[in-house]
């Protein structure tokens, strides 16, 4: 890939793009890596996987209420789960949540990696072209489709994930995935490719007119 002399917006998004794919095939490659390694030696880690936590804690004093101040505490809350253990016992957990990684890199590479081609499309004066149509129209059906598997992952409890945890004072109730954001994105994505179709079709046939 050459740097371009004529810098514009378009050109410096799709450099930006183009080495976050990068970036992030290079860093999926390396996870892999690492993992086979991990499970050569029998132990087993993943990290950072978004999860909720239901405590028990806070339970019969969720509403608490002083003079005019009420404060809410609720027993559900947002967290980062980060696994390591050489137990064969979490085996399924933990595949669980490698196949989680993998769906979460997976939306971020593809992401990255359709926007690269249209901007680089933009970035020519050629923004309308059909490929722009295809590239967006793939993207908006993958983020789609992905919603569609968070949100039954998200509301399905999760027993595997649960064993994870042996403290008894908190138990993981279910994952937090991105379901609600990549089911908006994708549907915007989708409106979007037909909306550069139908660009690219007009703009073929002022060519022809011309």
């Amino acid at each position: 890939m050459k740097l371009k002399k004529d810098w514009s917006l378009a050109y410096f998004i799709y450099y930006i793009c183009w080495l976050s794919y990068w970036l992030i095939g290079i860093s999926f490659i390396s996870a892999i890596m690492m993992s086979g390694i991990f499970f050569s030696s029998g132990t087993f880690m993943v990290l950072n996987v978004p999860v909720t936590i239901q405590s028990e804690q806070f339970s019969g004093y969720d509403d608490l209420e002083e003079g005019g101040l009420t404060v809410n505490i609720p027993t559900k809350s947002k967290a980062l789960v980060s696994v390591k253990t050489d137990s064969a016992n979490y085996n399924l957990g933990i595949l669980s949540l490698y196949a989680i990684k993998f769906m979460d890199g997976l939306v971020a590479f593809l992401g990255f990696y359709f926007l690269s081609r249209v901007f680089k499309k933009v970035a020519e004066n050629d923004p309308f072209h059909f490929k722009n149509a295809t590239y967006l129209f793939a993207l908006g059906w993958t983020m789609f489709a992905v919603s569609i598997i968070s949100i039954i992952l998200m509301l399905v409890p999760a027993p595997l994930l649960s064993n994870l945890s042996e403290s008894s004072e908190y138990h993981i109730a279910n994952l937090n995935l991105h379901g609600d954001f990549y089911l908006i994105g994708g549907i915007l994505v989708v409106v979007l490719s037909y909306v550069f179709k139908e660009g690219a079709r007009i703009h073929e046939e002022q060519k022809l007119t011309v």
